[in-house]
């Protein structure tokens, strides 16, 4: 059988291909929906897979976040506080204090015409909960080592 022109045959062989894609996808779709009906609903969280949550002792000598925030307000301008957290670094409990920082002299007069807000993007400070210290930023070695710290 002789087709009658050339649109009908590209549509013949889009739709054919377009079939045989969604078949694809519903035969995938199905298999893993078998999957996860045939598996332990606890495997299939991956629950198992998480650590406990680490917990600071009840007799750990934390300073105030305010002497944390005191030396980070001396160190930067900070123009209004995102959120500080008591967070484990490797060793040693620290604050993680996010700070909206606000914007220098030269830049601003640079865009007059923008519509900001007055606040850049969100930094991001670490303080040794202990001292109350401001930490510099972590090195190549700490950051891979809190990356590869399970979930």
């Amino acid at each position: 059988m002789k087709l009658k022109n050339k649109s009908s045959y590209y549509t013949r062989k889009v739709h054919r291909y377009l079939g045989i894609l969604l078949g694809v996808q519903f035969l995938f779709w199905t298999l893993g929906g078998l999957y996860f009906s045939w598996n332990d609903i606890e495997n299939v969280h991956g629950d198992h897979l998480r650590r406990d949550k680490t917990y600071f002792p009840a007799t750990v000598r934390l300073v105030s976040p305010q002497q944390a925030l005191g030396e980070l307000q001396s160190a930067t301008q900070v123009d209004s506080i995102h959120s500080l957290q008591l967070i484990d670094l490797p060793g040693s409990p620290a604050y993680q204090i996010r700070y909206f920082a606000g914007e220098s002299a030269s830049h601003s007069e640079q865009e007059d015409d923008s519509h900001s807000t007055g606040h850049s993007s969100v930094k991001v400070q670490l303080a040794n909960a202990v001292t109350g210290q401001l930490l510099a930023p972590l090195g190549r070695a700490d950051a891979v080592r809190v990356a590869k710290k399970p979930l």
